[in-house]
C-alpha cells in the first residue's frame, strides 16, 4: 500500500475525533501501525491547532458576575476607608499651614519691637486688601492680620504708626480665635514682652481649627510662643 492509500485509510478511522484532544499515546499507536510519517505529522498538526483554539478560548473569556461583584466590593471598601483618611490629612496640612503663617507674623512683630525699640502690634483685620487696612474687633483672625508700629492707642493704627506687613492667610477653610486679652490683638513691648487688649503683661492662646484639627498658639508673658495639638 502506497503512502497516499495509507493516509486515506487511517484518516477515515479518525474522523470521529472531531475537535477532541488527541492523546500522544494515540499518535504513537498510529505511527506504529501505519509506519506513515505523513499521517503522524498530520495528526500532530491537528492536535497543535486544537490546543491553540482551547488556549484562545481561555485567554479571551470575560469576567463572571461574581468576579465583578467582588471587584466592586473591594473598591467600595477602599473608598470608604481612604476618603476619610485623605480628608483628615488635608485638614491637618491646612491647620499646620495656618499655624505657621500666624506664628511667623507674631515672631516678626516681636523681633521688630526689639530691633526698633518701639511697641509693635499684631491685630486681626477684616480688610487686608484695602489701601489702608485697619484693625477690627469683629470676626476671627482667619480673615487676615496687620503688623504695625503702635506708638499711639494700643491696638489701633493712628498718628505716626507705620504698617509693616499685612497678611491674608492662604486659601481654604478654617478659623482662628483668640482667648482673653488677645482676642483682638497682641502688642509687643521693646523688651519683647507681650500684652493684650486689657494692657499689662499677659499670656493667651490663639486657636487654629480646621475640620476638627486644632493647633493652639500659646503666647507667654515674655512673648515666646509654643504650639500645642488638640481637637476642636
Amino acid at each position: 500500500m502506497n503512502e497516499k492509500a495509507r493516509l486515506h485509510s487511517f484518516l477515515s478511522g479518525f474522523r470521529d475525533l472531531g475537535h477532541k484532544k488527541i492523546d500522544p499515546g494515540e499518535l504513537a499507536l498510529v505511527y506504529r501501525k501505519s509506519g506513515s510519517l505523513l499521517l503522524y505529522g498530520h495528526l500532530l498538526m491537528k492536535q497543535r491547532n486544537e490546543w491553540g483554539r482551547m488556549q484562545a478560548m481561555r485567554t479571551s473569556r470575560g469576567v463572571t458576575l461574581i468576579e465583578l461583584l467582588v471587584t466592586v466590593s473591594v473598591m467600595a471598601i477602599l473608598l470608604a476607608t481612604g476618603v476619610p483618611n485623605f480628608q483628615s490629612f488635608m485638614n491637618t496640612n491646612r491647620a499646620v499651614a495656618l499655624t505657621n503663617e500666624l506664628v511667623g507674623a507674631l515672631n516678626l512683630a516681636r523681633s521688630e519691637a526689639i530691633k526698633r525699640g518701639v511697641q509693635v502690634t499684631v491685630c486681626k483685620t477684616a480688610n487686608p486688601d484695602a489701601a489702608s487696612p485697619a484693625c477690627t474687633t469683629a470676626g476671627g483672625w482667619q480673615t487676615g492680620w496687620l503688623i504695625f508700629t503702635d506708638g499711639g492707642t494700643a491696638g489701633t493704627v493712628d498718628g505716626s504708626d507705620s504698617r509693616l506687613r499685612v497678611k491674608q492667610p492662604s486659601g481654604g477653610s478654617g478659623s482662628i480665635t483668640g482667648n482673653g486679652n488677645i482676642s483682638n490683638f497682641v502688642n509687643y513691648l521693646p523688651g519683647g514682652d507681650s500684652q493684650g487688649n486689657g494692657g499689662g503683661l499677659t499670656n493667651g492662646t490663639l486657636t487654629v481649627c480646621v475640620g476638627g484639627v486644632e493647633r493652639d498658639v500659646v503666647i507667654s508673658t515674655t512673648g515666646r510662643i509654643r504650639v500645642a495639638k488638640g481637637t476642636c
